[in-house]
């Protein structure tokens, strides 16, 4: 076995005893329509055509499509949990990051697998309400200001209940075949398809590690941002920036102990979520000034460290810091 082999196998090792896989699908209704009439009246009114002057839709529930946001909402919360709470794994062929296993640190897999229940929940019981309500909804809204149209512009209710959906798998291991689970066939060939196992699971490693890093450079550039000319503070800044900061930390930990992304993202969690709640910065200006300095710092950080393995050959995009392992 090369080095290169023998290093990636250790990573994977290492990442098969720190994380697991899950899958969540999520899918609501919008309650929109297209109003082609009016696509069109604004269309020759720009005097351009439909597809320049763009979609004009409709929420076919009118004044109650407040209700339907409350719903809509609350499936958001959850793809929201899941963006600050897991890392994407899947990769497409091209190499971009696909839809599809989740990848979760293990030590906090009943932690998250218990709120993805009880949002799940929330979200369902918000529908059921919705859903109680929704004929008398469409009812108003055909006898109000949407008169014009028609009845069978709405679905049943029974349809609207089918276009919402969250569907959340039982986490697995993380494991890749190895040679020895193929001994089945010959030796050459078993090693061949280990090795682009392998080669398949630590790509999906580097690309959970890449997507984690722009993910964080991302919120560093927004938090930098509201702090300098933002209105209003949301508590999602703080939140967010302990959430990158913990997940950054993990995938170093279970992978290849990177201390680059390890001293970014100790400096996210030490210097940028510095407070409890927005309000810390509002009251303290030199909470505000370090969590500003701090941000800059990390955002910088973090996108040099994401151009540098996305340029790297693939052998050594993982595993800079082996020597330091093992």
């Amino acid at each position: 076995m090369s080095n290169i082999e023998s290093t990636k196998q250790k990573i994977l090792a290492r990442a098969a005893a720190n994380f697991m896989l899950t899958q969540v699908s999520i899918s609501v209704w919008k309650g929109v329509k297209l109003n082609k009439g009016a696509t069109a009246a604004a269309a020759a009114a720009a005097g351009v055509s439909c597809a320049e002057a763009g979609r004009l839709y409709v929420d076919i529930l009118g004044e109650h499509h407040r209700d339907l946001k409350v719903v809509t909402a609350a499936f958001a919360e959850l793809r929201t949990y899941l963006y600050a709470n897991t890392v994407p794994f899947s990769k497409t062929d091209s190499g971009k990051q696909a839809r599809g296993d989740l990848l979760i640190y293990t030590m906090r897999v009943p932690e998250v697998m218990a709120r993805l229940k009880e949002l799940k929940t929330n979200a369902l019981n918000l529908l059921d309400l919705f859903l109680q309500e929704y004929d008398t909804y469409v009812a108003r809204a055909i006898n109000g200001p949407l008169s014009s149209w028609a009845a069978d512009h709405y679905p049943s209710a029974e349809e609207v209940r089918s276009k919402f959906e969250i569907t959340i798998e039982t986490p697995r291991p993380l494991t890749v075949p190895d040679a020895a689970q193929m001994s089945h066939l010959p030796a050459t060939m078993a090693a061949e398809f280990a090795e682009q196992h392998a080669a398949k699971a630590v790509a999906n490693l580097e690309g959970a590690k890449a997507a984690a890093i722009d993910a964080a450079a991302a919120h560093m550039a927004k938090v930098v941002k509201q702090l300098t000319d933002g209105d209003r503070l949301h508590d999602s800044l703080v939140t967010l920036s302990s959430a990158h900061a913990h997940t950054l930390l993990e995938l170093a930990e279970g992978t290849d102990n990177d201390p680059r992304l390890i001293e970014l993202a100790e400096l996210v969690r030490k210097q940028v979520a510095n407070v409890n709640c927005a309000d810390g910065w509002s009251h303290s200006r030199t909470k505000k000034s370090e969590a500003r300095r701090a941000a800059t710092t990390a955002a910088k950080g973090l996108t040099a460290l994401s151009q540098e393995i996305q340029s790297a050959p693939a052998e050594v995009q993982i595993g800079g810091a082996l020597a330091d392992l093992w």
